[in-house]
């Protein structure tokens, strides 16, 4: 998985979103903590590439180096997600200048507890039309 990971953002960091370059210019100085429900081990190159500091995944137990049937945090479930952006949100100060972005509605929580919330991607009409509102 990391080795096919690898190569497959290596072959798309110039096509990922494009305003992602100059959004990570701009906070080139900022902590950046992804909360993301995809799996560490299929982010960890792309995280890298960003400057990521810190990262609340999926995470699947592996035993000898082999997923095994148990998922120890599920960050694309709702309520798991809401519990991480609760725990990384109370670590940072009341009068923080903060920003999220969000591609859907499962990000809806954390958008709404930042002070620069950004719905990134169109694909989740529900997350849309909540941001249009």
């Amino acid at each position: 998985i990391a080795q096919l990971s690898r190569e497959f953002w290596e072959n798309r960091f110039q096509n990922i979103f494009p305003f992602i370059h100059t959004i990570m210019r701009e906070l080139a100085n900022a902590k950046k903590i992804a909360i993301s429900g995809s799996s560490m081990e299929s982010l960890v190159p792309l995280l890298e590439f960003l400057g990521f500091d810190a990262a609340y995944t999926t995470q699947v137990s592996m035993t000898n180096g082999k997923y095994d049937s148990e998922v120890e945090v599920n960050a694309a479930s709702q309520a798991q997600k809401e519990r991480i952006v609760a725990e990384v949100m109370a670590g940072i100060p009341e009068d923080a200048v903060t920003y999220g972005y969000g591609d859907s509605i499962a990000d809806l929580t954390f958008l709404s507890l930042v002070t620069n919330p950004t719905v990134v991607g169109s694909h989740d009409k529900d997350l849309r039309k909540v941001a249009l509102e």
